[in-house]
């Protein structure tokens, strides 16, 4: 999974690693450099050169929330994100992990 925006990207990464997810810096997988990517999580309008087999754009950089989009398999749909819980929730339907997130972040 590729993480976008700097702002989010520790906070973030540092939640989903303790979930069992890998996490790595789009600048390292950037335009084709590295392994594949299941998840690009980047903010709305960021042109950032990552294939992933899902995209997910956050609403803003500031993590106000609001209707972020998620793409995958040339689909395309609107989400609502306001916070880390909705992320991982939006996660959990577009690219479910081994055990769901939701629940490790309920501590079930």
């Amino acid at each position: 999974m590729a993480v976008e925006p700097t702002i989010l990207r520790d906070a973030l990464a540092q939640l989903l690693e303790s979930m069992g997810d890998e996490v790595v810096d789009v600048s390292d997988v950037a335009d084709g450099r590295g392994a594949p990517i299941d998840v690009a999580l980047v903010t709305a309008g960021q042109a950032v050169g990552v294939e992933s087999a899902v995209r997910i754009e956050l609403p803003d950089a500031t993590g106000a929330g609001g209707t972020g989009r998620v793409s995958w398999r040339g689909n395309e749909e609107a989400v609502e994100i306001y916070d880390f819980l909705s992320v991982l929730a939006v996660l959990d339907t577009y690219c479910p992990g081994s055990a769901p997130r939701m629940a490790q972040a309920h501590g079930a």
